[in-house]
């Protein structure tokens, strides 16, 4: 499981850094409506492997507070 979300993460990125470089490219070569549509694909995509990895964040550190204190008062 944690494989197939690195692996995720890592398709993410890539896709992420494509439709960056996607929208400049069409920008500069005066594409404007597809630049914005795929910079607008790019900004979810941002938001969206954003979130993901806080929330894989925030999980990390909930269950290492939870086992910390676990360990703690039931000894």
């Amino acid at each position: 499981m944690e494989r197939r979300n690195k692996r995720i993460g890592i398709f993410m990125l890539i896709l992420l850094v494509t439709t960056l470089i996607a929208s400049f490219g069409l920008i500069l070569k005066e594409h404007y409506t597809f630049g914005f549509i795929i910079g607008g694909v790019f900004l979810y995509l941002a938001t969206s492997l954003g979130q993901w990895f806080s929330n894989k964040n925030e999980d990390y550190v909930h269950r290492n507070i939870y086992e910390n204190n676990r360990d703690r008062w039931h000894n």
